[in-house]
């Protein structure tokens, strides 16, 4: 629930930054953006303010925790039996696509015109291509567990958000 004093403030900015846990328990990327969707439509509905939905960062630890999800969250191997995936990376990015799409092709900016914006913080926590740090997917410095950001990890993200809503880009 909402405090009626940040519902009606004009100057509230309500940053949105959920999902990942959701694919972490083995729930569909569909279902997660849907979640996702769910919960900025609610604050939109239910505030004056701006949103800013910041897209699911990305997790490397795939290797261990997806074996666990399997089954049910399984992908057909070359030998027809059923095997874990082996990266968070693709339904990650799925998540994030289905939030672009509904950014960019749905009624929900039109209707909440000036009020909501997607950002994208994710690039500095990915490796770029070049970088060779023994199968790893994302930068362990800023993510020691692969999945949550350190303190430098969490201050990069925080100046993403920032710059995004000094500058009025997102």
């Amino acid at each position: 629930e909402l405090v009626s004093s940040i519902q009606d403030d004009n100057d509230a900015i309500f940053v949105i930054h959920i999902g990942t846990n959701n694919l972490g328990s083995g729930e569909l990327p569909a279902p997660t953006a849907e979640g996702i969707i769910s919960v900025s439509k609610y604050v939109l509905e239910n505030t004056v303010g701006r949103v800013v939905i910041v897209q699911v960062l990305p997790r490397g630890d795939g290797k261990e925790v997806l074996p666990t999800l399997c089954p049910p969250r399984c992908r057909d191997s070359k030998n027809g039996v059923k095997a874990p995936f082996k990266s968070f990376l693709p339904a990650v990015d799925m998540v994030n696509a289905k939030l672009q799409k509904h950014h960019l092709g749905t009624d929900l900016p039109r209707e909440y015109k000036g009020r909501f914006s997607l950002l994208d913080c994710g690039s500095p926590f990915l490796l770029d291509d070049d970088d060779d740090d023994e199968g790893e997917e994302v930068n362990i410095t800023l993510m020691p567990d692969r999945l949550h950001p350190n303190v430098n990890g969490q201050r990069l993200l925080l100046q993403c958000v920032i710059d995004c809503i000094h500058r009025k880009t997102c």
